[in-house]
Order: structure tokens, then C-alpha cells, then sequence
């Protein structure tokens, strides 16, 4: 981080003395400073070269441009010059680079700043946003835009909500349409999801608001993406609401629709943490009840297997049966908690499509990983009856780690298996790579064979 913009905040007063083209009467000196704290007004120095046309040459750090996240100095900084503004004064471009500071830390508690700003229409720009597209590049092209103090302040509220909002009349009429704003989830879950995992200072927030809202929200964000804290959310969630709750919302009940798949998701995900042998009764009852997608029905079978293990075989039995768009969770519990029945009930899914992504093959390799030596005799026997074929690199590259974690030695490295060169790889470059990866796949699939006549 840059020290010059610690502390004084130099480099964002220094916008004031060249922020363009003057719409108005330039202000002076008194007028650019006016209202904005001393440590922020006490140096103006021309830094900022709108010439500049991306990132690597920018001389604002690159939250300024919308990439990445404001030190905790730099959002202190902003907020200590925001709240020491007046109503109508503050230099325009200082106050619009303090905005931006605490967009990019997207911290709820931000918010009123924001609000107190919603008036301020004076010109604030130019001020730089780069264009980032799927490729991560070193250096991103740079657009420098006009706007106000109250556009860059609506743009922070839609980023700290996760709603986007045109006008300041349509954000009004959003929050007075929302209430308590800290007492919905909807908001929580929408504020939690702006980044994967969610970051730890707004879950901490969070928690502080009670265990009940706390339980809800990272239910529904644990069950959409990575949460970082599933074990930690599914043990506050058996606590909170026992296994009726839970059971409930397998129901739907009292679940927004968009809400219900990913909450049911998590607690079916996280089911032997929040059940145990006494909930299956009701979970057959949900089973036969409630109109579930597939991969519900499927998880719902497993984890009533994992709590009535007499009926495991027969409920296992039935998923892949009943659920074939789903067999991949079925085949991964099968090889992972009974891979002495893996050898005869995966062998119809193990490596049956060649040619095409082979989520089943690479679902039972997943779980025969993880089960000791019952997996490695599993594993050997599905290897010597199977006919494996090169297709889907990534199940070649699960069948390669599967084989060294039960002691296959002399694999070619996973890597070498994909056969795709860059995309401005020349044609012969691309076929070279192509026959690389080939013969790195027979090599492989040769390997393998060998381990499992041998050990």
C-alpha cells in the first residue's frame, strides 16, 4: 500500500486541483478545502493524469477504478472526511474518491455516509473505472468518467446492498419499501454475497443480530456458494432450530421461493450434523410428500441411508434408480462409506461414456480416494474389469490421483492429461499439445492397469 495515502489522504485532496474541465466557476483554495478534515486538505498536488488510459500508469490505487478493496487506513481516512463534510461543502472530487473508498469495502455500516450525500449533485469527475472483462490481465484499460457526488454515492449503496438503483428516488422508495433493514435476511444474504466467502467482519455483524437471523442467512448463502463455514453454520443451526426447524424447511415452509432450494441444499449437505436415527421417520415422510428436484431426492436418500444403515443399500438402490441425473451423489457415497459394495454397484457407471464429460466415473474415484484400503480393493477391481477409454481429461486426471493415493507410482502428472493448448496457441502448436496429451492419457490408462494386476 502507497503511504502517501495514509493518514493525510493527500492524493484524494490533491483530485481537487485537477478534476478537469470546470463546469462552474473554479473554486478557491478556501472553497476546495471547506468542510473536508485538515488531515485530508492540508496537501493539493497535481497526481492525477486522466491521460493515462489503464491501470498499470494509474496513479489512484486501483479501488479507485472499481478493482479490489480499500486498506482499513484508507476507509477510516474516508470516513473521518465524510462525516467532518457539511452538509453542502467538502471539496466535490475529495468527497467522491471517499465514496468510492468505502464502495469498495462494502461495509453496511457505511451507509448513512452515503445517504448524507444523496443531495450533492455538484461535478465531481473525471474519475477513472476500468473495464474488466473474464481474463485477468495485467494491465486493464481505463474509462474516465464524469459524474457527482451523489451518483458515486447511489453507486456505493447499490454496491453495499447488492441492488442496483438508477436514481436516488428509486433507492428511496426501495428502502422504505424494505423496513428494518438489519432484520431482513433477504438483505443480509444480499450484502454477504458480494464476495466468496463472505467477508468475516459482516458475518461477525451478522451474528451479532441474533442466532435465529444468523442461521437463515448463511443457511441460503451456504447452500448457493462456498461459505467457508458450513460445519460451523450447520452445528448453529442443530442448536437453533433442532431437527423440526430443519425439517421445515425441507417443507418450503416459511421460506421465500427463491430462498427454499438453497437452504434445502445446505441442511441436506449438512444432514448428519442436524438429524439423527429418530428424524427418519419424517424424512421418509418429506421423501414421499414433498415435490423435490432430483438432486434433493437423490441427497434426501443418502443421508437417510447414512441414518438407517440396515436400509442403506436398498435406499442407495433406489436413488440410482429413481434419480439418474443425480447418480453422481449416489456413486460417491456408495464408493466412500461402502466400497466393499462399490465394486459391483458403481461397475455400471465406471468410465461408460467415452468421449463425454463423466461426472459418475470421476464421482466414484472421489470417493474411493477417501476409503482406505477397503477403497484401494475397490478401486483395483473396478481398474481390471472396466474398459477405460480417453475422453474426458478430468476423470483421467481423478483416475490418476485416485491411483497414487492407494501407492501407484510412475503416473505422468495430472496436467499433462488436458489436451488444450492456450488460446493463441498456433494450429500446430494446439495439435502438438493435443498428441502430448494423448499419449500422456495412455500412458496413464497403461499405468493404472498395471497397478491394479500388481497390488
Amino acid at each position: 500500500m502507497n503511504n502517501a495515502w495514509v493518514g493525510r489522504f493527500a492524493l484524494a485532496s490533491a483530485l481537487v486541483a485537477c478534476s478537469g474541465a470546470p463546469t462552474e466557476p473554479a473554486p478557491t483554495a478556501r472553497e476546495q478545502t471547506a468542510g473536508i478534515s485538515p488531515a485530508a486538505a492540508d496537501v493539493v498536488a497535481p497526481v492525477i493524469d486522466t491521460s493515462c488510459n489503464d491501470t498499470c500508469c494509474l496513479s489512484l490505487p486501483l479501488w479507485s477504478a472499481g478493482i479490489g478493496r480499500s486498506s482499513e487506513a484508507e476507509t477510516t481516512q474516508a470516513r473521518e472526511t465524510l462525516k467532518a463534510a457539511n452538509a453542502n461543502g467538502g471539496a466535490p472530487a475529495v468527497l467522491a474518491l471517499s465514496l468510492r473508498a468505502l464502495s469498495a469495502s462494502s461495509d453496511p455500516a457505511d451507509a448513512s455516509l452515503a445517504e448524507a450525500r444523496l443531495s450533492d449533485e455538484r461535478p465531481a469527475g473525471p474519475l477513472p473505472r476500468a473495464m474488466v472483462g473474464q481474463a485477468a490481465q495485467a494491465c486493464y484499460l481505463v474509462r474516465w468518467e464524469p459524474g457527482t457526488v451523489s451518483s458515486e454515492a447511489l453507486s456505493m449503496l447499490s454496491r453495499i446492498h447488492a441492488t442496483p438503483f438508477r436514481r436516488v428516488t428509486d433507492y428511496q422508495s426501495w428502502k422504505a419499501s424494505v423496513g428494518d433493514m438489519e432484520a431482513s435476511p433477504e438483505i443480509w444474504v444480499k450484502r454477504l454475497s458480494v464476495q466468496t466467502p463472505p467477508p468475516a467482519e459482516s458475518v461477525r455483524r451478522l451474528r451479532a443480530k441474533g442466532d435465529d437471523l444468523f442461521v437463515r442467512v448463511m443457511a441460503e448463502l451456504c447452500g448457493r456458494s462456498a461459505c467457508g463455514m458450513g460445519p460451523e453454520v450447520a452445528a448453529a443451526l442443530a442448536h437453533v432450530h433442532k431437527a423440526a426447524g430443519a425439517l421445515a424447511w425441507l417443507r418450503g415452509e416459511s421460506l421465500p421461493p427463491t430462498a427454499t432450494p438453497s437452504i434445502r441444499t445446505f441442511v441436506l449437505e449438512h444432514g448428519d450434523a442436524i438429524f439423527d436415527a429418530a428424524s427418519a421417520p419424517a424424512l421418509r415422510e418429506v421423501l414421499a410428500t414433498v415435490d423435490l428436484p432430483e438432486r434433493h431426492r437423490a441427497a434426501l436418500h443418502v443421508l437417510l441411508a447414512h441414518l438407517d444403515p440396515p436400509a442403506a443399500r436398498r435406499l442407495r438402490a433406489a436413488a440410482l434408480e429413481s434419480c439418474p441425473g443425480a447418480r453422481d451423489l449416489v456413486l460417491q457415497d456408495i464408493a466412500a462409506r461402502d466400497p466393499g459394495a462399490c465394486a459391483q454397484a458403481c461397475a455400471p457407471f465406471f468410465f461408460k461414456k467415452a468421449g463425454e464429460v463423466d461426472a459418475e466415473t470421476r464421482a466414484v474415484l472421489r470417493g474411493l480416494r477417501t476409503a482406505g484400503d477397503a477403497g484401494k480393493r475397490a478401486f483395483h477391481q473396478l481398474v481390471r474389469q472396466g474398459q477405460i477409454g480417453k475422453g474426458d481429461h478430468v476423470a483421467l486426471a481423478d483416475l490418476v490421483e485416485t491411483a497414487r493415493a492407494h501407492g501407484c507410482v510412475g503416473l505422468p502428472p495430472s496436467a499433462t492429461l488436458r489436451p488444450y493448448a492456450g488460446k493463441n496457441a498456433s494450429p500446430a502448436d494446439a495439435e502438438q499439445v493435443r498428441q502430448a496429451a494423448s499419449r500422456a492419457q495412455e500412458t496413464a490408462i497403461q499405468t493404472v492397469r498395471g497397478c491394479a494386476r500388481t497390488k
